[in-house]
């Protein structure tokens, strides 16, 4: 038999121990016979814990914040979440800082990417992905250095003012004009102190330079087409290093191009225009049948010239001398046809010396502005009488035979016949 003062220590004792469980314990759920009391949280196929709540749009919430405090870039996260809800009498719950922990560590394990600032270029069709500004105009500086070998101008980025959208493109100056626009940024001259400037800074009128006033070099340097900037955010992935996309653009990549024949070219012209070899260009136009092959105003010839992924016009001023030809003089002569020339004064050509401004996109030379000239000694012009009148056309009367004689002008077949045929003679058998 079990003694009184047993029994009044063995109550004691169970009462402490609740005690100590209320105080010490994690947080129980108290049975509901009313349905699901309990909650198992997964988070992309991974167990979370335990809720006493099947709402955890809060925790998934503070998570996400958490997460994007520790990050400076924008993080892209995948989200698939299931609760499945149970019936307990008694089970032991995770607090919020535990699921909290545990959901950011799902989420971290399946990030789909970091998305990072960073510049697209875009120039024509070509595109390319940058990490920072710094890149941006180490590439664009690689580009103009192909043509500005001192370094003499100077490439900045402004906004776009055609477009909508927050897009840069560039302005390239020399240093002098650079100099100058910061000038006029920082400072305003006024009154008398600005019209002395303005009179300094102008050219000396109706005075006309000689060879030696003239400064020669590289004047202007700009991308040939213009270049679109625009900041964004990317995955890492689809970046390209500089010195990777430094290659990538300046590399000369050969594309076939075609090339339409103006008055006065030549084949050899052609070549040169193109930087290619005659023999080169007559492989690539298997339809000329050699250097003297004839070429008309209009046709088009096949020329592969090396180009880069963005190209650049640069402008040098030039002294040169070479020889010249003067342009073809026509005599019209309305008695005669059209198809009747003569040729009345045998050219000659002259020698000049020149400065000129001449115009290059890449390597290719597009023309040249004169703007000094001085002839030694003059060209002396072709003269070419040339008839006004469209010739008659005629019909074959019969089928077969022999022209004998052309239309025009001829040798006399026989003594006193005239050396000018009006007609056509044609031989054919008797009858």
């Amino acid at each position: 038999m079990i003694s009184k003062e047993l029994r009044l220590g063995r109550i004691w004792g169970v009462l402490f121990s609740l005690v100590i469980c209320a105080f010490f314990l994690p947080v129980l759920s108290p049975y509901d016979s009313k349905g699901n009391n309990i909650y198992d949280i997964t988070v992309n196929g991974k167990f979370i814990g335990r809720s006493a709540t099947s709402d955890v749009t809060d925790l998934i919430s503070i998570a996400r914040k958490e997460l994007a405090a520790d990050k400076e870039d924008p993080l892209l996260l995948e989200i698939d979440t299931q609760v499945e809800g149970r019936e307990v009498l008694w089970e032991e719950v995770d607090s919020q800082e535990t699921l909290v922990e545990n959901i950011k560590s799902a989420l971290l394990d399946s990030e789909i990417t970091t998305l990072q600032r960073s510049y697209t270029l875009k120039v024509d069709d070509f595109t390319i992905n940058l990490e920072n500004y710094n890149d941006v105009m180490a590439l664009l500086d690689a580009v103009l250095d192909q043509y500005d070998e001192n370094g003499s101008f100077v490439t900045s980025l402004v906004a776009d003012p055609a477009r909508e959208l927050s897009v840069l493109t560039t302005m390239v100056l020399s240093e002098q004009e650079n100099r100058q626009l910061l000038k006029e940024s920082y400072e305003k001259e006024a009154g008398f102190w600005a019209m002395l400037s303005d009179a300094f800074a102008q050219d000396p009128q109706n005075v006309e330079k000689s060879f030696d006033d003239y400064e020669l070099g590289t004047v202007s340097v700009d991308f040939a087409s213009p270049v679109e900037l625009v900041e964004c955010y990317l995955p890492v992935d689809v970046l390209t290093p500089v010195d990777e996309a430094i290659e990538t653009v300046t590399q000369k990549t050969a594309k076939d191009t075609i090339y339409e024949v103006v008055s006065g070219d030549t084949i050899s012209e052609i070549a040169e225009k193109n930087n290619l070899s005659m023999k080169d260009l007559l492989a690539m136009n298997p339809a000329l049948d050699g250097e003297s092959a004839t070429i008309r105003v209009g046709d088009e010839l096949t020329v592969t010239s090396p180009e880069p992924a963005v190209s650049v016009k640069w402008t040098t001023q030039s002294y040169y001398e070479e020889e010249y030809n003067a342009p073809v003089q026509y005599v019209d002569n309305d008695n005669w046809y059209t198809n009747e020339t003569k040729v009345l004064q045998e050219p000659s050509a002259g020698f000049r010396k020149v400065v000129a401004l001449v115009t290059y996109v890449n390597d290719k030379n597009m023309g040249a502005d004169i703007q000094k000239e001085e002839i030694v000694y003059e060209a002396v012009p072709k003269i070419v009488e040339r008839g006004t009148k469209n010739p008659p056309t005629y019909i074959k009367p019969i089928s077969g035979g022999r022209m004998s004689s052309k239309f025009g002008k001829r040798s006399a077949p026989v003594k006193g016949a005239s050396t000018y045929h009006k007609g056509i003679d044609w031989a054919v058998p008797i009858g």
